[in-house]
């Protein structure tokens, strides 16, 4: 890390100059003090904030678990994992991981085939121009800190940290979230400052009942839905809080807390006011036209004697065709108007993150380094993408 110096004094020195030197130099001591201390306290603060980054994760393909996945078109995608890679898929074929981080990567959006953003958990993101990444940007730093501070005193019971999602419309348009309930806007040049998504008097309740932490975003033009550990659904327009609606009952939060689960895991929207929200459940809520149904059972299979919950990832790539899989390795399609019958696609392995470019084509990751398509209709079998047999 670099410090900045203090200024250079010149050559050259005054009469007075030599007059205080022979009097031994007061004011010089004085500066010197200061400087110390200032070197001080910026070093020291450089070694709290560094001191919550992760250190550079293990090289060993066996620690890899994908994130997040992305798919601009049907063929191109793209995968974040635990460990700071990306990988691609072009025209059927995987990319070996490629580091773009040194810590996990926790949320990913490729709005096309020459725009990515990652985020990461310790509030950084990055950005893909077609051909290469940039360097991890610092615009949410604050929220590692905070999130980390709430998780020592037991309010942050998922040890969320820094950004959580992302969810990009555009090359000029993009929405993160973090683990402290706010939002990040990129307006395709720069980030704007983090600022709350709920106003303050939602805020204060869910501290007296939960975490405040956003676990999902998902934008249709400029129009988002933010999900809340809570279980709460957020609707933002650009940075502007909308509307706010708890989709949870109060016995579906309480015992996703058990199983150390947010209220909501996913959400995807197709259109403004058209998007599909689920839960460790297996339950889906379907926003239609501005309101909210309530929660309805998909895979029936989810919770009982041999299935543990979990996530449960839905991509909509339009109102009328969404795919969801859950933690009971099923998948489940919906028409805008009723689900499918559950369909098995793997082992009882949760799937972690889903992107479906165009009806009928989808790629899930599951929690394990495997990957499995969808391709008119019909899923392949899984396949490791992270270097390992699955």
């Amino acid at each position: 890390m670099h410090l900045p110096g203090a200024r250079r004094r010149g050559l050259a020195a005054s009469e007075d100059d030599r007059v205080e030197e022979a009097a031994g130099r007061p004011w010089v001591v004085r500066r010197s003090a200061v400087l110390l201390v200032a070197t001080a306290v910026v070093v020291v603060g450089a070694v709290v904030v560094m001191g919550w980054r992760p250190a550079r994760p293990l090289a060993d393909p066996a620690y890899r678990v994908p994130t997040a996945v992305s798919c601009p078109a049907v063929g191109t995608c793209m995968v974040a994992d635990d460990m700071g890679n990306v990988i691609e898929l072009h025209h059927g074929v995987w990319s070996p991981p490629q580091p773009i981080d040194t810590t996990a990567l926790s949320g990913l959006s490729c709005p096309s085939v020459r725009f990515c953003v990652a985020v990461d958990g310790v509030g950084d993101a990055m950005v893909f121009d077609g051909t290469r990444w940039s360097r991890p940007h610092a615009i949410d730093a604050r929220s590692a800190l905070l999130s980390s501070t709430a998780s020592q005193s037991g309010t942050n019971f998922l040890s969320l940290s820094g950004l959580s999602a992302v969810d990009c419309t555009s090359a000029h348009f993009c929405l993160a979230v973090d683990a402290t309930g706010r939002l990040v806007v990129f307006d395709g040049r720069r980030w704007a400052a983090p600022r709350p998504v709920e106003p303050m008097a939602l805020r204060e309740a869910d501290r007296d009942i939960s975490f405040t932490g956003m676990v999902g975003v998902s934008c249709a033009d400029r129009s988002c839905v933010a999900i809340s550990v809570v279980g709460r659904a957020d609707t933002v327009h650009g940075r502007a809080f909308v509307a706010a609606t708890l989709l949870e009952p109060a016995g579906a939060r309480a015992l996703a807390r058990l199983d150390e689960l947010p209220g909501l895991t996913s959400i995807s929207c197709s259109a403004p006011d058209r998007c599909v929200a689920t839960d460790g459940l297996a339950e889906a809520f379907v926003d239609d036209g501005g309101t909210w149904s309530a929660p309805l059972a998909i895979d029936p299979a989810v919770g009982g004697p041999t299935t543990v919950l979990g996530a449960t990832p839905v991509s909509c790539a339009t109102s009328s065709y969404c795919v969801a899989l859950d933690s009971a390795g099923d998948a489940v399609t919906f028409d805008g108007t009723t689900w499918s019958k559950p369909l098995r696609v793997e082992g009882s392995t949760g799937f972690a993150a889903v992107s479906c470019p165009a009806p009928g084509h989808c790629v899930a990751v599951d929690d394990v380094g495997t990957v499995v398509t969808l391709d008119r209709g019909t899923w392949s079998a899984p396949r490791s993408i992270e270097g390992r047999t699955p």
